[in-house]
């Protein structure tokens, strides 16, 4: 019997359909009037879609989906390094948990409207090759109306560890132009553009103009994205983040991405709960550090 059948057949009576998706992934669907598509290859969420909304999640049509290959789009976990590895130039970009079929634990009927996902990676000869630690990392995802997020690290090891994390969360927008983002005013940022030099925001609302990456230096929990396009409102929430990514690459570099179309980058914003650059997560053995993001739409 195949894994994706099994679990099928595990899981099934709690209303989840597993199978095979784009690339012959295993891929998790949650049906229902909030629904939602997982592929267990990275853990990764590429749609969810609220009753009565467009879908929040921007994934690209010109997506991979094999092993080895990142999907583009969607909530990509990266996980034990954001952005390039910081000592090895080979390794792949964003960590290898977002390359890695994930398990898928346990799913949970909470109530008609909202079903829990849970999913684990763990320590394997694959990632101790990569990063010799011992860890073990959980994934919770409760799909309804509101989206929640919860990715908890262990330490496993007989040693600390230093490790960052971002839920690289895809937001679609109707124009990227539009959008307004409230939330970052009076941060300061490391401006990734501009080779890493350091920035205040002094925007009340920021705008996206051209190619933006900017790691904003900030523990606070609450940001809001005006869609006027759309005519509603994109609330991001977190917890146990100490960086928000705002990112977007803009028209000329979007031409030189092949898993993008050239006008892919006006349709989403990547604004991200992470853990990174002078914030990055040091734990010691047996502690753990939890990650939370809960996403919602409001009416403009």
């Amino acid at each position: 019997m195949s894994e994706h059948t099994s679990l099928h057949r595990r899981f099934h009576a709690h209303g989840v359909h597993v199978g095979l998706g784009q690339g012959g992934l295993a891929r998790v669907m949650v049906p229902g009037e909030h629904c939602a598509e997982l592929y267990l290859h990275g853990a990764h969420l590429t749609h969810w879609q609220p009753a009565g909304e467009r879908p929040v999640l921007w994934l690209s049509p010109n997506s991979a989906f094999a092993d080895g290959k990142a999907i583009r789009g969607g909530i990509p976990v990266c996980f034990p390094w954001f952005g390039p590895h910081p000592q090895d130039a080979s390794a792949p970009m964003h960590g290898f948990a977002r390359l890695t079929a994930w398990e898928l634990t346990s799913v949970e009927r909470l109530d008609e409207d909202r079903v829990a996902l849970a999913l684990q990676l763990g320590t394997s000869e694959a990632t101790r090759r990569q990063w010799p630690y011992g860890f073990t990392v959980q994934y919770r995802l409760v799909i309804g109306a509101v989206l929640e997020l919860e990715l908890l690290v262990t330490n496993n090891s007989l040693e600390p560890f230093t490790f960052s994390e971002a839920l690289h969360t895809y937001l679609a927008v109707g124009d990227i132009d539009a959008i307004r983002i409230h939330g970052l005013h009076d941060c300061d940022f490391i401006d990734k553009v501009r080779l890493g030099s350091r920035d205040h925001e002094g925007r009340q609302l920021v705008t996206v103009a051209g190619e933006v990456d900017r790691m904003y230096l900030t523990e606070r929990t609450r940001f809001e994205i005006e869609d006027p396009t759309w005519q509603r409102r994109l609330v991001i929430e977190k917890e146990g983040s100490g960086v928000a990514v705002l990112w977007n690459p803009g028209h000329e570099r979007c031409l030189k991405m092949p898993d993008m179309e050239p006008t892919s980058y006006q349709h989403f914003v990547c604004l991200e709960s992470a853990n990174a650059a002078t914030r990055c997560v040091h734990l010691s053995p047996g502690h753990e550090h939890r990650l939370t993001t809960r996403i919602s739409v409001q009416a403009l």
